[in-house]
């Protein structure tokens, strides 16, 4: 009777179990096309209903919203316990056309962007690190300095000569915030300042376009860039 018992426990404990895994993999949100339906594994008991349509969903990025959709599910138990709710956003259905041809990019920069950061040497030959003791990081775009607006490389290394190794003050982008840092750049020759950013003003490249949208005129392309100019 004991075994029976035991059993019995250990077959339920299992179904449990089963449920449990299967629930949870059930994601929290999707992404559908228009006309395609939300499929999960079967499971005796849950079944899943779809709720009114929503607004469109912040979740894609700003050139979806426009015209992408949110639709909830409802996962349930037995038509009346709520087991989660799985948000969809919905797209509708794009026709590309493939391509595979090799093409030259060039893309310019509303400023100068932060590619990288090295060590560089002084005058003297000794090793140091102007942006060591600053928030600046690779990927900020430097749209300032001294108050000189900063356009290219060649406005930065002549703003930075300017300085005779005294402070200067950066002010660059990240994430659509200004900020500002200041900067001793490095006297490295008796005409020359270095900050030991690598920056670039535009960046060229190779590459492949994998595919082309005829309708909102857009592509993608797998490319290799330029590493830019160390400044």
């Amino acid at each position: 009777m004991k075994k029976i018992k035991y059993y019995f426990f250990v077959i339920i404990l299992c179904i449990l179990l089963a449920y449990v895994t299967n629930i949870n993999a059930i994601p929290e949100s999707v992404i559908l096309f228009e006309g395609e339906n939300f499929n999960f594994p079967s499971i005796l008991g849950v079944s899943i209903k779809k709720q009114e349509s929503m607004q469109a969903s912040s979740d894609l990025s700003t050139d979806d919203i426009e015209y992408a959709k949110k639709e909830n599910y409802e996962v349930t138990l037995l038509n009346s316990i709520t087991l989660k709710t799985v948000e969809a956003n919905v797209i509708p259905k794009t026709k590309i056309i493939p391509i595979g041809s090799t093409v030259g990019l060039k893309l310019h920069t509303n400023g100068v962007l932060v590619v990288g950061m090295s060590e560089i040497k002084d005058i003297n030959n000794i090793k140091t690190k102007p942006y060591e003791n600053t928030e600046i990081k690779e990927g900020d775009m430097i749209i300032e300095v001294n108050g000189t607006p900063i356009t290219s490389t060649n406005d930065l290394i002549k703003t930075v000569n300017l300085s005779n190794g005294n402070d200067v003050n950066i002010k660059y982008v990240r994430d659509e915030e200004i900020l500002n840092d200041n900067i001793t750049p490095i006297k490295t020759s008796e005409t020359e300042y270095k900050l030991g950013l690598w920056v670039r003003d535009t960046a060229a490249g190779i590459g492949t376009i994998s595919f082309y949208d005829p309708e909102s005129k857009k592509f993608a392309a797998l490319r290799t860039w330029n590493i830019g100019y160390r400044y």
